[in-house]
């Protein structure tokens, strides 16, 4: 799909070439939130038409909802920064505000929309890299952030320094 598209590219062919990928360690996802109190929500991004929705200027997101047919295309409103993104929907100048889900959340929590309505756009999956031919000395990587995953610490440590608090 179209949507994909614009992160795909022969730079991330390239870097495949001159890497070996191991684990995952976060899923990073991109979102729109909307206010709640509405009797309907958009299930994805392709029912965003007819909504106005506040981006990060040349962000990600930005790109990826210019790059959707304009049948589906919701109306861009372009801040300079995702605070202003933020701003721009509570003073009612958007529908909704779109960007990267954990700096959203946060805003959006700073300025008393805790319960905003979260809407996947897309999910990119961070891994640890190493040089090519090195991954057999990062073997141990994968098994131990298996253990803190399964401890629980993982989590805990997520909590602790990337997740909003409610």
């Amino acid at each position: 799909s179209k949507l994909v598209e614009p992160l795909a590219s022969e730079d991330a062919e390239a870097r495949t070439a001159d890497f070996d990928f191991l684990a995952e360690t976060w899923t990073l996802r991109q979102a729109a939130f909307f206010p709640p109190g509405r009797s309907v929500y958009p299930q994805g991004v392709e029912q965003m038409r007819g909504e106005i929705v506040a981006v990060q200027e040349r962000s990600i997101v930005h790109e990826l909802l210019r790059a959707l047919p304009e049948s589906q295309r919701p109306s861009l409103r372009a801040a300079p920064n995702h605070l202003d993104a933020v701003k721009a929907l509570t003073r009612g100048e958007a529908t909704a505000v779109a960007g990267n889900s954990l700096v959203l959340r946060t805003a959006l929590n700073d300025e008393g929309l805790s319960e905003a309505i979260e809407v996947p756009i897309k999910a990119a999956s961070y891994q640890l890299a190493t040089g090519r031919g090195r991954a057999p000395e990062a073997a141990w990587i994968a098994p131990a952030l298996q253990q803190l995953k399964e401890s629980g610490e993982y989590s805990r440590l997520v909590e602790k320094h990337l997740a909003a608090q409610r």
